[in-house]
């Protein structure tokens, strides 16, 4: 199949290249401009002797032992682990006779909070630094941006920021070019002035590709003009999107709120035994720089 399929070719391929050459990769975007579906497209990908494995981790932030099992149950393997923690897991996957790809994806979800289930522990990290050095294992930790910018808590407090070992790769915008290629893809019979119709209107959108994939799963109606259904899937888009959901901005305030929230309980003890005055200093300027650096 080669990389035909892709909505990103050639930062497809190039990903696939590191993670064959056993780099261990953080793969940086965001949804908006497809960075899941890089992740779908690899799996997709016909790749000797190779087991791709894609896990939400999303979904297991609050269970260590439920993206254990995720990640063996994508391997398809009948036998059941020993025990489920990472380094049996490892031991497992380092049995198989192929290489693993493993990638995890919304891998932001391990990072910037506290509310993690407490066996994510700087074992688990180092755990995972510890891939690079297997022969048949291959990592990818997909977040929206760059790992080593986020905290690691554990046991709900900030331990550091993040060490983890990891080839950064950055996912530009999707093009107009790649955008109109998959239309076509789907709908082959479109004519040249509705494909730049459809094209233009999803690139336009503020959420692009999520946009854009919806317009896709929808279904033409030959009946009405493309034009017409357009204007009533951007309609229909804003009434699926939740509708108390928070925008990016606010997004990124509660992060760092709940990172000032924990650095406040750290520096209570700094302020009892320095003094008021002093110990608001020192915390005004450690602030002062934390948001200078983000």
């Amino acid at each position: 199949m080669g990389y035909s399929h892709c909505l990103h070719p050639t930062k497809t391929e190039q990903v696939v290249k590191a993670l064959l050459e056993n780099h261990s990769v953080n793969f940086i975007g965001e949804d908006i401009e497809g960075c899941s579906r890089v992740l779908e497209d690899i799996q997709h990908i016909a790749l000797d002797n190779v087991i791709v494995v894609l896990v939400n981790v999303k979904s297991y932030h609050q269970s260590y032992q439920g993206l254990i099992g995720a990640i063996w149950a994508g391997c398809q393997q009948s036998r059941e682990l020993e025990s489920l923690d990472f380094a049996t897991l490892v031991t497992a996957l380092e049995k198989l006779d192929c290489r693993v790809i493993l990638l995890l994806n919304y891998f932001d979800a391990l990072l910037n909070t506290p509310d993690l289930d407490a066996k994510y522990d700087m074992k688990f990290f180092d755990n995972l630094n510890s891939l690079k050095q297997q022969s048949n294992i291959s990592l990818l930790c997909a977040t929206q941006k760059p790992h080593n910018h986020s905290w690691i808590y554990i046991n709900g407090k900030i331990h550091s920021k993040s060490k983890l070992d990891l080839e950064k790769t950055y996912l530009r915008k999707l093009s107009l070019k790649n955008m109109r290629i998959e239309i076509q893809r789907h709908y082959p019979d479109l004519s040249d002035i509705e494909l730049s119709d459809f094209t233009r209107t999803c690139y336009e959108h503020r959420d692009k590709y999520c946009f854009f994939q919806f317009c896709l799963d929808s279904l033409i109606d030959e009946d009405v003009s493309l034009t017409s259904q357009l204007i009533d899937w951007k309609s229909d888009y804003e009434d699926y999107q939740p509708k108390f959901s928070l925008p990016k901005k606010a997004d990124k305030g509660l992060e760092k709120l709940k990172i000032l929230q924990s650095i406040g309980k750290e520096y209570y003890s700094v302020l009892k035994g320095l003094g008021i005055f002093a110990g608001l200093v020192i915390l005004w300027k450690w602030i002062s720089g934390f948001f200078g650096s983000s």
